[in-house]
């Protein structure tokens, strides 16, 4: 998986939807790419909100919006956000369009979300 995250990222796909059993040994694999390749990482969760770095609970617990939005601000050369289980909040209209928002900003800004 990670080799195939890194050809994602330098192809510039903004998004990038993981589906796996094994969330946190794909989130162990995803770390790992981040720390070879240079990459500016936040992962966000319901119950921990943002992460950054190895641990620790964060901003936006709760709030998948503020999960998103976080995003906007990261300033690495690269920035990758991990969002564990978005796929339940797609209902929400406005939520779909930071999504949208922020796969199109991303492409020229090399911010990535992964779902």
């Amino acid at each position: 998986m990670k080799k195939d995250l890194i050809e994602h990222i330098n192809a510039a796909f903004s998004g990038i939807w993981i589906q796996t059993h094994q969330a946190d040994e794909a989130e162990a694999e995803i770390r790992q790419a981040a720390k070879e390749q240079n990459w500016e990482l936040a992962v966000w969760d319901m119950a921990n909100g943002i992460r950054s770095g190895t641990g620790g609970k964060g901003a936006a617990a709760g709030d998948p919006l503020g999960g998103l939005k976080h995003l906007e601000g990261m300033a690495g050369q690269t920035c990758v956000l991990v969002v564990h289980n978005l796929h339940r909040f797609l209902g929400n209209a406005e939520l779909v369009q930071v999504i949208q928002n922020a796969l199109v900003n991303g492409k020229a800004d090399r911010r990535f979300l992964v779902v």
